[in-house]
C-alpha cells in the first residue's frame, strides 16, 4: 500500500483554500512573529485553569487507509485540555494582523478545520477515553497589541469523523494518482543501473557511505576531491534509497546557481538509466515574477487573485512532468493564471528531490516552512560545497540598517501617520546620536549599554551587547508601518517603503530572537552614513537545529581541510551526535599535476611594493615556457592591478627581446553575469598567443568554473589567501579564540587557504588534463602550512626563475 504523508495544515488548505493568496479574510496569519508569543498565550491559558490537564504543543500522528492508500497525517495541536469530567477542549491559536487593527467577526474554515482535524486525531489516539463533550476553540492575537477574540464550536465525535472523511476525501482523487506514481518510481528505482559506464576511483566507496548514513540518519563530512563526480556520488545512493520509505524528500542544496544545473543533469542521467524520479529546481522569485511592475501586491496581482481556484487544475498538469525548472512553471503560470513561485512551491511538496539554494533550507527569511515547521517529514540534506555554508549561513542570520535607507523615507512622509512620522523620527535621532558617538567623546549611543561595553577605532565602534533601545524602536516602526503600506497603491511609492520595511522587521526578529552571545553590535560610517549591524559570528547551532535527530545530513566539499575548523562550524557546538567522516584521495595521476613552491618571496602587506618584479619574473617564467591558458590569483583587487602593471612593465622588456606575445586581461569589481562569461569565453577560444588571466582570490573565478583540458595549463596564486586585516576579522579572532582556541587560525589562516584549495582545484578537473600550480609566498614553506596541503600535493621549492623554466621543461617532457 503506498503512503502519502501530509501535514494537517496543508491537507486543510488542499481541501478548503479557495480563491486568491489573500483570500480568507481581511486578516493575514503571521509567521514572523516571536514563537514567545504563541508560548505566553499557552501558558496563560494554563495557568488560569491548573486544576485541567493541559497538553501544549502536542504532537499527533494517524494514518487513514483507502486502498490501495494510507494517508499519513501529522500535525501538533497547539494546546489539548482534559477535565475529569468528560470534557475535551482542542485549542488552535492564530497570531494574526490586520491594517485596520480589527479582529475577525468569525473564525477562519481553514483554522477551523485544523482543530477539528486535531481533535478528532486526538480522540483516535485516546481510544479508551470517553468524551462527553468536546469544544473546537479558535483563538485570534492580534499583533502587536495583543489583542484577542476566541470562537467555540461544540462537536460531537460523529461529527468530527464525518468532518475528517469528508477532507480527506477531498485529497484521495489526485493521491490516486501519487499512488499509483510512487509505484512505478519505486520499481524502476530498484532497477536502475549506475548511469554510467565506468566508476571513477573513489566513488563507489562514497556512494556506500552515503547509503549507509542515510539509512542510519548519521550525518556525513565528506572531503573528495574535484572531478571525483560528487553530484552522482551522493544523489545517486540517496535515490536508491527512496523505495525504502525512510525519508520523505532530498533536497540538493547549493551556493551558486552554476552547480544546480549539475545536480539537474545528474538527476537526468538517472531518468535515462531508466528511473521515475520527480524534481524540481526551485528558482528566485524575483526571476519567475510575472507582474514585476506591482511588486508581488497580491490584491491586484492576476496570477494570486484566483490562485486556489486555479491551483488544482494546474497541480494536476504540473504532476505530469518528472523535470520541474523555470520554464516549465512558467508555461503553466501562463496557462492556468497562477502565481509561478507559489505554483512551484506547492508542486514540490509531491517530488522527490528538491534543488535549490542554501537559503530555502536555512534563511529564516525565505525558508521553505512547509517542509520544517511541521513533525512532518524526515528529510536528506545534500550539502554541496559545504565550505561555504558557515559563511553563508552567517549572513543569513545577521541583520543590518544604515542611516541612508532610513532617509529615504523623507521623500513620502506625507503619506504617513503621526504615529510613524514620531518613531522614524526617533529611529533618525539614534543615528544621528551614534554618529556623533563615533566622533565625539560621548557617554554612549544606546540606553541599554554602557560606554565601557564599547570598543571604538577609528569610525567604528563594536558591542557585545544588543542595541535594545533600537530593536524596540524596529518593534514598533512594524507595528505603525503595516496599515501605512496597506493603504499606498502606487508600486513606486510602495516599492522603497517595503524595502525599508522588510530590513527594519528582520534586524527586530535577529535582535530579539536570534541574538546571543554569537553574536556582536558593530557600528560604522563612511560619508556621513551610518551602519548598524548585528552581526553573527558563528550560526552553526542554528544550523544544527535543522538537522540535529530529524534529517540525515551529508556535507561534500573538495576543500573541507583542516577537518576541526570546519565539523564545529558546520554540527554546532551543542551536537549530540558523531558526525561521521570520509576523506577520499585524489583518483588523478599524480604525475599530471606540478606544484612549486617559490618561498624566497614575500607578500606580506608591507613588502608588496619591493617584490613586485619578483613577482613578476615568476609569473612570466611560468606563462613562457608552453603556449597556453593560466589564471594568476591575487589576494585582493588593489595587489591584483599592482601585480597586472608589474607584469605587463616586466613583459614589455623581456617578451619584446625573445619574441613572446600575451593578452592579458583582469577581472573588475561588479562584473555582470554576460562581462563573467565573456571573460571565460577567453579560455576556450582559438588563439595563437598565450592568455594570462588575473582574478580575486575568493572571487567569482575562484571556484565552481570548469576550464578543462587544453582551456587551463596552470595556475598561479600570490599570497596565502589571508583575509583581510580588519577590525572586524579582529573581532572574529577574539571571538574564536575564546570559544575555540587557536583565534588566527580559525579567522585568517583556515578560510584563507581554502580559498587557496578552491583556486588550485580549478588546474586538474578530469583524468586526462595536465598542468601546474605555482605557490608564490614564503609562508609556503613552513611546516603549518605545508601540514595543511592535500596529500597529493608534492611541491618542488622554487628559488629562481630558471627553476621554474626547469621544472616544467621536466614536467611536460619537452
Amino acid at each position: 500500500m503506498s503512503v502519502v504523508k501530509i501535514s494537517v495544515r496543508d491537507l486543510v488548505k488542499y481541501a478548503y483554500r479557495h480563491g486568491g493568496l489573500l483570500t480568507g479574510t481581511v486578516f493575514s496569519e503571521t509567521d514572523d512573529t516571536p514563537n514567545s508569543i504563541h508560548s505566553q498565550v499557552i501558558g496563560s491559558l494554563m495557568k488560569k485553569k491548573p486544576e485541567l490537564l493541559h497538553f501544549p504543543e502536542y504532537s499527533l500522528k494517524y494514518t487513514h487507509s483507502s486502498p490501495p492508500i494510507s494517508l499519513e497525517i501529522r500535525g501538533r495541536a497547539d494546546l489539548i485540555t482534559e477535565t475529569e469530567n468528560g470534557l475535551l477542549i482542542v485549542t488552535e491559536i492564530k497570531t494574526i494582523i490586520d491594517d485596520q487593527g480589527r479582529l475577525p467577526s468569525e473564525a477562519d474554515i481553514l483554522h477551523t478545520a485544523q482543530a477539528k482535524i486535531y481533535a478528532f486525531m486526538y480522540c483516535l489516539e485516546k481510544s479508551e477515553v470517553v468524551f462527553d463533550k468536546i469544544l473546537i476553540n479558535v483563538r485570534y492575537i492580534l499583533a502587536p497589541s495583543y489583542s484577542t477574540r476566541e470562537f467555540t464550536e461544540s462537536v460531537s465525535l460523529a461529527e468530527l469523523e464525518m468532518f475528517f472523511s469528508n477532507t480527506v476525501s477531498q485529497l484521495y482523487d489526485f493521491t490516486r494518482s501519487l499512488h499509483d506514481y510512487h509505484l512505478l518510481r519505486d520499481t524502476t528505482i530498484k532497477a536502475m543501473k549506475f548511469p554510467y559506464d565506468d566508476l571513477r576511483q573513489g566513488q563507489k566507496d562514497l556512494m556506500n557511505t552515503v547509503l549507509e548514513v542515510v539509512r542510519n540518519k548519521e550525518p556525513l563530512y565528506a572531503q573528495a576531491p574535484t572531478g571525483i563526480g560528487k553530484t552522482i556520488s551522493v544523489l545517486y545512493p540517496s535515490v536508491k534509497a527512496i523505495p525504502t520509505g525512510i525519508f520523505d524528500y532530498i533536497f540538493y542544496l547549493t551556493a551558486k546557481t552554476s552547480t544546480q544545473a549539475v545536480a539537474c543533469d545528474a538527476l537526468d542521467d538517472m531518468r535515462k538509466a531508466g528511473a521515475m524520479i520527480k524534481s524540481i529546481r526551485i528558482t528566485a522569485k524575483e526571476k519567475l515574477c510575472l507582474c514585476k511592475d506591482i511588486y508581488c501586491d497580491m490584491e491586484k496581482c492576476e496570477y494570486a487573485v484566483n490562485y486556489y481556484s486555479q491551483s488544482r487544475n494546474a497541480l494536476k498538469e504540473l504532476f505530469i512532468h518528472d523535470s520541474i525548472d523555470a520554464s516549465v512553471l512558467l508555461e503553466i503560470a501562463n496557462k492556468y493564471r497562477v502565481c509561478p513561485f507559489e505554483i512551484g512551491l506547492d508542486i514540490s511538496m509531491f517530488c522527490d528531490v528538491i534543488v535549490c539554494d542554501y537559503n530555502y533550507v536555512f534563511d529564516p527569511r525565505i525558508k521553505l516552512a512547509r517542509f520544517f515547521n511541521e513533525d512532518s517529514f524526515r528529510n536528506v540534506f545534500l550539502i554541496d560545497e559545504a565550505h561555504n555554508l558557515p559563511s553563508r549561513s552567517n549572513e543569513m542570520y545577521s541583520a543590518s540598517l544604515s542611516s541612508s535607507l532610513l532617509n529615504k523615507m523623507s521623500l513620502h512622509e506625507h503619506l504617513f501617520t503621526d504615529g510613524l512620522r514620531k518613531i522614524i523620527k526617533a529611529l533618525s535621532d539614534y543615528f544621528l546620536r551614534v554618529s556623533e558617538f563615533i566622533k565625539a567623546d560621548l557617554l554612549t549611543f544606546d540606553k541599554k549599554i554602557d560606554k565601557s561595553n564599547i570598543v571604538k577605532v577609528d569610525n567604528i565602534c563594536a558591542s557585545r551587547k544588543k542595541p535594545q533601545e533600537l530593536i524596540d524602536l524596529c518593534g514598533k516602526f512594524v507595528s505603525e508601518a503595516r496599515p501605512v503600506l496597506d493603504r499606498i497603491d502606487r508600486h513606486e511609492v510602495k516599492k522603497p517603503l517595503l524595502d525599508l520595511f522588510f530590513e527594519i522587521r528582520f534586524f527586530d526578529k535577529a535582535g530579539s530572537e536570534f541574538y546571543n552571545d554569537d553574536y556582536i553590535t558593530l557600528i560604522s560610517t563612511e560619508n556621513d552614513n551610518v551602519l548598524i549591524r548585528l552581526k553573527c559570528l558563528n550560526s552553526s547551532d542554528k544550523l544544527a537545529e535543522y538537522y540535529n535527530g530529524r534529517n540525515t545530513t551529508v556535507y561534500f566539499s573538495a576543500t573541507m581541510s583542516p577537518q576541526e575548523y570546519f565539523i564545529p562550524l558546520l554540527s554546532g557546538r551543542k551536537s549530540n551526535f558523531n558526525i561521521k567522516r570520509k576523506v577520499l584521495p585524489s583518483p588523478f595521476p599524480p604525475e599530471n599535476l606540478w606544484i612549486g613552491i617559490a618561498s624566497g618571496i614575500s607578500t606580506k602587506y608591507d613588502r608588496r611594493p619591493f617584490t613586485l618584479d619578483a613577482i613578476a619574473s615568476m609569473i612570466f617564467a611560468s606563462v613562457s615556457y608552453r603556449k597556453g591558458n593560466y589564471l594568476v590569483y591575487c589576494p585582493s583587487f588593489d595587489y591584483q592591478r599592482m601585480i597586472m602593471t608589474a607584469f605587463k612593465e616586466y613583459t614589455e622588456k623581456e617578451a619584446s627581446t625573445e619574441g613572446k606575445r600575451f593578452k592579458i586581461v583582469g577581472q573588475k569589481r561588479g562584473m555582470s553575469e554576460s562581462e563573467r562569461n565573456g571573460f571565460l569565453d577567453l579560455f576556450f577560444a582559438e588563439r595563437s598567443n598565450t592568455l594570462i588571466g588575473f582574478a580575486v582570490l575568493g572571487g567569482v573565478f575562484g571556484e565552481g568554473i570548469d576550464l578543462t583540458g587544453e582551456s587551463l595549463s596552470g595556475v598561479i596564486l600570490v599570497g596565502v589567501g589571508l583575509p583581510g586585516k580588519s577590525f572586524e576579522q579582529d573581532i572574529l579572532m577574539d571571538y574564536f579564540d575564546k570559544n575555540f582556541g587557536n583565534g588566527f587560525d580559525h579567522a585568517y589562516k583556515y578560510p584563507g587557504f581554502n580559498k587557496i584549495l578552491q583556486a588550485a582545484g580549478r588546474v586538474i578537473r578530469t583524468e586526462t588534463d595536465k598542468g601546474f600550480i605555482l605557490l608564490i609566498d614564503e609562508r609556503y614553506g613552513r611546516e603549518d602550512y605545508m601540514a595543511l596541503f592535500p596529500e597529493e600535493w608534492d611541491p618542488v621549492i622554487i628559488g629562481t626563475a630558471d627553476d621554474i623554466t626547469s621544472g616544467l621543461s621536466e614536467f611536460f617532457g619537452e
